[in-house]
């Protein structure tokens, strides 16, 4: 049977995208915000899990955790030693999720997906997740294949639930006016640059409906991308950037937009697609990948 390589450029890419949005949050959100000393005092310090975390041990000075943090997120970002970073990039974001007070769906699907591919990262011999793909024995590549697709499943079960709950809990979901509660909340909603041009759809009835119902739409659609052929996820992927940008630009959560934009690599791109890189796609000194596909 004919294996197509998942240690690539691809899967790289997915991983840096995750660690940029940890990065953005810990750099563009105040450690008051984020780490609270009251909130902290609270952790169990008798945890093991609090105990090794570093938000714990530099909560006297959490700008040094800040800076530790940003050396091995940026060691993600550039590629570095996925052997190496890949488990620390895991832990930095169990450390964030068990640490801060303030969370998102986003941060929940980084600390599940970083899990999830520090068997990949173990098994990448690269020195560099943006070199080009090097041959993996069969056990390796299924192994990285299942942890890949577990990450799809996760994301399909995020949007199906994402609809599905909207649709049976949510009566203005189903009568076609909640985007109108989510632009005017006061809280959450639009900004009044991006509230005042939309105006003209909350006037009308069938627009504001039909634009509901096609989110609810969209998010079944992207659930069901789990079952379609890669020649046809991969025409999901400009309409579900677009979505995400759209929520990010409406709700201001651009840390969870770069979150689902990683995920949604995995979730849609072909892992055996080639991306050229000047200076980095020369592939490592192991065997190339022919006769891997």
């Amino acid at each position: 049977m004919v294996v197509k390589s998942v240690f690539t450029q691809v899967y790289g890419l997915g991983r840096s995208l995750l660690a940029l949005s940890l990065w953005c949050t810990l750099i563009f959100s105040g450690s008051e915000t984020l780490f609270p000393p009251v909130h902290m005092d609270f952790l169990d310090g008798e945890s093991l899990l609090v105990k090794l975390n570093i938000f714990y041990i530099f909560r006297e000075n959490l700008l040094v955790a800040k800076v530790l943090s940003s050396v091995v997120l940026w060691g993600v970002i550039l590629g570095w030693y996925p052997r190496v970073t890949g488990v620390l990039h895991w832990w930095l974001t169990l450390n964030f999720y068990s640490a801060s007070y303030i969370l998102e769906g986003g941060d929940q699907l980084m600390t599940i997906a970083t899990f999830l591919l520090v068997p990949v990262t173990l098994l990448d011999r690269r020195t560099n997740h943006w070199q080009q793909e090097v041959m993996q024995s069969p056990a390796e590549l299924w192994t990285g294949r299942l942890a890949l697709f577990l990450i799809r499943l996760q994301v399909a079960v995020v949007y199906f639930i994402a609809a599905a709950g909207k649709l049976i809990r949510v009566a203005e979901w189903r009568d076609g006016t909640a985007l109108y509660y989510h632009f005017n909340d006061e809280v959450y909603g639009a900004p009044p640059y991006l509230l005042r041009p939309f105006n003209w759809i909350f006037e009308s009835e069938g627009i504001l409906m039909v634009m509901t119902w096609s989110v609810l739409l969209f998010e079944f659609l992207m659930a069901a991308a789990l079952f379609m052929n890669v020649k046809i996820r991969r025409k999901l992927w400009l309409p579900a950037v677009l979505f995400h940008l759209a929520i990010a630009l409406v709700h201001g959560l651009f840390s969870f937009f770069l979150v689902m934009m990683g995920m949604l690599v995995f979730y849609l791109w072909d892992p055996g697609f080639r991306m050229a890189f000047p200076g980095v796609q020369k592939t490592d000194k192991h065997h190339p990948a022919e006769g891997v596909y």
